[in-house]
């Protein structure tokens, strides 16, 4: 029997519409995450985060650690040096470490200077870094810093202390303009007294009396001489001074050392000079009332005989 064709159509259209429309109204069936590719970018990211938050384990031994993870590492031990193993660590780290992991650290860690990381303990990886690595340490921070930036002249100091004419040579070549001179000048003189003070003195002499009567100067080799060989160090600059502003300078400048040497030492040879600065006079009378406290009878001894070097208000401060 023969069909006819039209219905035939008209049904088969009906039915592909019907199917079209119910597609089309289905929910979409939800993706396999397991099997879904992660974006690259947010993998890295991912990744990142979950590496910033993982404990840090400690070691002593830069070799193998990337920068970046010498940077994080030592930043996490500067921020936080309270215990010995602490303490160890950053020290095995600063004996190890390469240049290319101290500059990245340190272009870190000098962006929180002003915050709550003290220059201080900057100061001290520097000077390690200028006394492992010399002038090719200063070279290769000048790259990243040509204008000498936070406690970089502690490089200087360190390598002073190890190749004194070297580093005066670095220094010299200097030109004047040079942003950090100063702290520069300071850093040379303070690394090369400590060394040796004859050494110290002997930079100080070839020095222009700009540079010798200015305070970068004589802080530096003040507290060089003072470091070196006490007391006796400081005195072997000031046999060389005729200018009494350029005196009482060099003893107010060496001061925080000079008092911090026992009283029995710094009480007798401070005593002739109490009476030029009032800051002078304050340190000697704690350091008297320390020594009188601690030893009596030594005191009492050497306050009879040298109290006639003392202006009557310290001689009555003092009066046993």
């Amino acid at each position: 029997m023969n069909f006819p064709l039209i219905p035939v159509l008209v049904v088969t259209t009906t039915l592909a519409v019907v199917g079209a429309w119910w597609l089309l109204k289905a929910p979409a069936p939800k993706p396999d995450e397991s099997a879904a590719p992660v974006h690259a970018t947010s993998k890295a990211k991912t990744i990142a985060v979950q590496k910033a938050e993982e404990p840090i384990k400690l070691v002593a031994d830069a070799t193998g650690l990337s920068p970046a993870e010498f940077s994080r590492m030592m930043q996490n031990l500067v921020d936080d040096a309270s215990t010995e193993e602490r303490k160890a660590a950053q020290a095995g780290l600063t004996a190890t470490c390469n240049l290319e992991q101290a500059v990245v650290f340190y272009s870190a860690a000098r962006l929180k200077v002003k915050g709550k990381v003290d220059p201080g303990a900057l100061r001290g990886f520097l000077g390690a870094m200028g006394g492992r690595f010399r002038a090719i340490a200063m070279a290769e921070f000048l790259k990243q810093h040509p204008k000498g930036d936070v406690a970089m002249d502690s490089i200087l100091h360190g390598w002073a202390k190890v190749q004194s004419q070297e580093a005066l040579n670095w220094f010299q070549s200097l030109p004047e303009t040079f942003p950090s001179r100063q702290a520069m000048l300071q850093a040379v003189l303070w690394g090369m007294s400590t060394a040796n003070a004859k050494n110290g003195l002997a930079a100080y002499r070839t020095m222009s009396v700009a540079d010798q009567n200015s305070t970068s100067a004589i802080y530096g080799l003040s507290n060089g001489l003072v470091q070196n060989s006490g007391l006796q160090g400081l005195n072997l600059l000031l046999a060389e001074v005729n200018d009494p502003l350029v005196f009482t300078k060099i003893l107010q400048a060496s001061l925080g050392r000079a008092s911090k040497q026992p009283p029995e030492l710094f009480v007798p040879w401070m005593a002739d000079y109490v009476e030029l600065d009032a800051k002078l006079a304050e340190s000697w009378q704690a350091a008297a009332k320390e020594w009188q406290s601690k030893a009596p009878d030594k005191f009492a001894e050497w306050f009879r005989e040298g109290k006639s070097r003392l202006p009557p208000a310290l001689q009555q401060a003092l009066a046993l």
